[in-house]
C-alpha cells in the first residue's frame, strides 16, 4: 500500500487557516466513524492554486447531499462555516453506496500569518 504524502505545503500557514483546515478534517473522519461504515479513509493535503487543499474520501454508505438541507446538520454547517470564515471553498460529493468526498480549498496570501 502507499501512502500519500503532502504535497507542496508550505512551511508557515496563517494560524487560522490551519485550525479550520484541522477542525474540517476532524469532522469529517468524526462523521466517517459514524456514518460512513468502512475502517479506513484517505486524507490528502496539498498546496495548489495559491492556497491549500484538504481531501478526506471514503467508500462507505454515502447519502444524497440534497437531502441535509435544512435538517440540522450540524457537523457539515460548521465545516461550511469554517470554510466561508477563512475565504475558502468547501465541496461536498457523495451518492448512498458511493461513499464521499470532503474537499476544502483555503487561500494561503502572501504575507499572511
Amino acid at each position: 500500500m502507499v501512502k500519500p504524502e503532502p504535497k507542496h505545503i508550505p512551511d508557515a500557514i496563517p494560524k487560522d487557516v490551519a485550525l479550520c483546515i484541522y477542525r474540517i478534517m476532524q469532522e469529517s473522519l468524526r462523521n466517517i466513524a459514524k456514518h460512513a461504515k468502512v475502517k479506513t479513509a484517505e486524507v490528502l493535503l496539498t498546496g495548489v492554486d495559491n492556497g491549500i487543499q484538504l481531501c478526506v474520501k471514503d467508500d462507505g454508505a454515502g447519502f444524497n447531499p440534497a437531502d441535509i438541507h435544512g435538517k440540522g446538520r450540524l457537523g457539515l454547517a460548521s465545516m461550511k462555516e469554517r470554510a466561508r470564515l477563512i475565504q475558502g471553498k468547501l465541496s461536498i460529493q457523495s451518492q448512498p453506496g458511493q461513499g464521499t468526498i470532503i474537499k476544502v480549498w483555503a487561500p494561503l496570501l502572501k504575507g499572511s500569518k
